[in-house]
């Protein structure tokens, strides 16, 4: 279920990729240290300044870990996800439904 917070960052992501203020870059894969695959998209942001600001957001499909490189996944961490990881779920939820 999608409690007030997420679904505040979901309408301020929503809003700031209508705008272009929050696009993304690039879409990548790896493998991480344990030799898992990880998807990768970069995003550029310029939502919380002039200067394009760009995060990185991956996803482990093996483990459904997502990890976020902005300021707000680094003092939330995986209890709340940021807009970045928010969009990013929708993009790979389209990529995996299409």
């Amino acid at each position: 279920m999608l409690n007030n917070d997420i679904l505040s960052r979901l309408e301020r992501g929503l809003k700031g990729a209508a705008s272009g203020m929050l696009r993304f870059v690039a879409q990548t894969s790896a493998l991480a240290s344990d030799g898992k695959p990880v998807l990768i998209w970069q995003i550029e942001s310029t939502m919380s300044s002039k200067q394009p600001q760009t995060y990185y957001v991956g996803y482990k499909p093996a483990t459904g870990e997502w990890r976020c490189t902005c300021p707000d996944y680094q003092k939330r961490g995986y209890k709340t996800p940021c807009k970045h990881i928010l969009l990013a779920q929708i993009r790979y939820q389209q990529r995996v439904e299409v």
